[in-house]
């Protein structure tokens, strides 16, 4: 996660963060996923949100 997070920090197109979020919230309704990586991937979508929410401040 915390490679992720170096490589979030990196990016300013609100497009493309729009579009990761997008992608793994398709993701995250796969049936076979298990419950813990559906969370993960859930954590994921919050920093993103996030991010994206800090870029639309600034």
């Amino acid at each position: 996660m915390s490679e992720f997070l170096r490589q979030l920090d990196l990016i300013t197109d609100i497009s493309v963060l729009e579009s990761m979020r997008e992608e793994l919230a398709t993701k995250a309704y796969t049936a076979e996923l298990t419950w813990q990586d559906r969370n993960f991937i859930y954590e994921k979508i919050q920093v993103i949100v996030c991010r994206l929410m800090n870029l639309e401040r600034n």
